[in-house]
């Protein structure tokens, strides 16, 4: 893809299209724009006081990573009638150009004087913009190129302006290299792949590493509110996963994108993708919750208290995780790598899809080794590749499958794992969950459920007796009933004796209408 072959302000022109001009760039009163960032939080200022150029610069958010740029709602802050006005002070009096209002700039080319502004040339706006048709936003970017002994700037369908004819070649690359402060584009939560030149900026501040793995890097940021649609009332706090190979990239954008098509609450919905140049971008709404694990461990003594609340809505989420599970396997695609650190706690997520209760909401995610699989038989003839599998939670067909391919009842072998520690976190608390880990390692070095001494595989010793105690000491209806589901149904050996995903929800809903009766 080459640079020329991205339009920046494509996000903005559909954003136009449902939208008055007026609206293309978000209101000056935006409460936002004192949120993005130390260079963006000082209130409007008076620019009687202050040039175009030092409030523009004030607003700039720097970002080695991704680049700078001026926010959207910085632009829409500064650039209005009453600046342009002010700016001007001779335009009410002489209407240099009955052409061209500060009306018609203000809605056609904000990001035009912008670029001026930054080059400290704003008052050639009249002249660029009143020829022809005038130099708008639409125009932008404009390409740099050599006319005999000087530069000019010339648009994608190669229109020259000649008012440019006029500038020094210093103000000309100021021009280029300044316009792309204001190209950051709108992100749509859509889930749209966006291809772009190395040159856009992205329109990220506020990035920390939090993760590093051999695929990828994972960013915790924030992104402006002026840059996403539909618009947040707050700056989006998101998760930047920046890949390191076009491979890998690929793989997660097509997973992503077909679970994107399910749009079910308890699967994760990705903001954007991005190639830009050579670095290739997943971009998704921040788990300010963090994973299940870190859930348990943030209230590790409900067996003390027993919240009726917590209770119900600990098997509402499983509910609802089962019938997450149960879409992406009638789309024919296996998780694959579902364990805990897998399923995300959004407790006061920016996503507005995202409906929170009082506990928020658990959504599984890292889809990133499944495949969708087109041949509806559980029989392949190749293999389907697993890789970055945590052990504790893969099924015994990882030892003894040898060539086999892994059919969709491997994610219920997980599933069973992972609701045996839910139902362990319910009657005993977190530390429980760590020493059954430990009783499990006396039979397997990985902490597996079974137990393999070749050639034969059994459930662990460890977790039998977990599931004798937990039968014992269930207090209530639906306890008992989940742990006989876990015991019957899913940590089962063998895979055509556990549940289809389709089975295991019928029997979560009554297992769900038995803990809230009536």
């Amino acid at each position: 893809m080459m640079d020329g072959d991205y339009k920046p302000t494509e996000p903005l022109s559909r954003l136009s299209s449902r939208q008055s001009s007026q609206d293309s760039y978000p209101s000056s009163s935006s409460p936002n724009l004192s949120r993005q960032s130390s260079q963006t939080s000082s209130s409007s200022i008076d620019s009687t006081e202050h040039s175009l150029y030092q409030r523009l610069k004030r607003k700039v958010i720097e970002n080695a990573d991704t680049g700078d740029f001026l926010p959207r709602g910085a632009i829409a802050e500064i650039i209005t009638v009453e600046t342009i006005e002010a700016q001007f002070p001779w335009y009410n009096i002489f209407k240099v150009r009955s052409s061209c209002s500060s009306d018609q700039v203000v809605q056609q080319a904000k990001g035009v004087l912008a670029i001026l502004g930054l080059c400290e040339k704003e008052s050639d706006i009249w002249n660029l913009f009143n020829e022809g048709k005038g130099l708008t936003d639409d125009h932008l970017p404009l390409e740099l190129r050599a006319n005999g002994l000087s530069n000019v700037l010339v648009s994608r369908g190669g229109r020259e302006f000649k008012s440019f004819l006029s500038w020094k070649d210093i103000e000309i690359e100021c021009f280029f290299k300044k316009q792309w402060l204001v190209l950051a584009p709108v992100l749509e939560v859509r889930g749209q792949h966006i291809p772009m030149g190395g040159e856009v900026p992205l329109p990220f501040y506020d990035m920390k590493v939090v993760s590093h793995g051999f695929t990828s890097t994972v960013y915790k940021g924030r992104l402006p509110a002026s840059h996403v649609i539909p618009k947040a009332n707050n700056d989006p706090r998101i998760a930047i996963k920046r890949y390191g190979l076009e491979e890998y990239f690929e793989r997660e954008k097509d997973n992503l994108e077909n679970i994107q098509k399910l749009d079910h609450p308890h699967l994760i919905q990705h903001i954007a993708t991005i190639q830009k140049g050579n670095s290739f971008y997943a971009i998704l709404y921040w788990a300010d919750g963090g994973n299940l694990c870190d859930f348990w461990e943030r209230n590790p003594d409900f067996f003390l208290t027993r919240r009726s609340g917590l209770f119900i809505w600990c098997f509402q989420q499983m509910l609802g995780l089962v019938e997450g599970l149960f879409a992406l396997h009638e789309k024919g695609c296996r998780h694959g790598d579902l364990k805990p650190e897998n399923i995300l706690h959004f407790q006061n997520s920016d996503d507005p899809k995202i409906h929170h209760g009082e506990y928020g909401t658990l959504i599984i995610a890292d889809v990133g080794i499944s495949r969708v699989h087109h041949i509806v038989t559980e029989l392949r003839h190749d293999r389907t590749k697993t890789y970055d599998t945590t052990r504790s939670y893969e099924g015994p067909e990882a030892e003894t499958g040898g060539d086999k391919p892994r059919s969709r009842r491997y994610d219920m072998w997980s599933v069973g794992c992972i609701f045996m520690e839910f139902a362990i976190w319910l009657l005993y608390g977190y530390k429980a969950i760590n020493a059954f880990r430990e009783r499990r390692k006396e039979f397997s070095p990985k902490a597996a459920y079974y137990e393999f001494t070749n050639p034969t595989v059994k459930i662990n010793p460890a977790v039998e007796a977990e599931l004798k105690a937990l039968r014992n000491d269930a207090p209530c209806t639906g306890l008992t009933e989940l742990v006989d589901l876990i015991a019957n149904d899913l940590i089962v050996i063998e895979p055509k004796d556990r549940a289809e995903a389709g089975a295991l929800r019928d029997k979560f809903r009554q297992i769900w209408r038995k803990v809230t009766p009536g």
